[in-house]
């Protein structure tokens, strides 16, 4: 009897301690990148515009922020960001993201046009919904995607 009890009791307390490891379930966001496109076409400076659509519960995230990733660079990146509201309603918002050309870096008298946004280049780019505070953040969700710039 004592042992049947201490069986019990223990695989009770085995699944009170997995559910409080677990914690509470994550809250309901929703992550979608939709166009890139360069917002000058013909300027090798110009910053290309991503539409994100997200969700997200009140107070649960204030920020978006995009990352491009240059295949043709070594892994070097770019951000943007754009303030958000989470009101657990969608919401559609546009980041723009810094080129890769470098203003005044010459050559032959231009930029450095392989490290521009350029129709139909596909790029890699990471969306990251953020809780944004003074000294510190949270990363709510996150998408990756290879997009095709338009």
């Amino acid at each position: 009897m004592v042992r049947g009890t201490f069986f019990a009791s223990t695989v009770a307390l085995t699944g009170a301690l997995m559910l409080a490891a677990a914690g509470p379930a994550a809250a309901d966001t929703r992550l979608s990148v939709g166009p890139a496109r360069i917002a000058t076409p013909g300027d090798p400076a110009s910053p290309l515009n991503v539409e994100i659509t997200y969700a997200c519960d009140p107070g649960q995230a204030n920020r978006l922020e995009v990352k491009a990733e240059n295949g043709n660079l070594d892994g070097e990146v770019r951000r943007g960001w754009a303030d958000v509201v989470c009101d657990g309603e969608p919401g559609t918002t546009t980041v723009s993201v810094e080129s890769f050309a470098r203003v005044g870096d010459a050559v032959d008298g231009g930029l450095f046009l392989e490290d521009a946004y350029r129709e139909g280049q596909k790029i890699e780019l990471t969306v990251e919904l953020i809780k944004f505070a003074p000294g510190q953040n949270e990363v709510v969700d996150s998408v990756m995607r290879y997009a095709i710039v338009q």
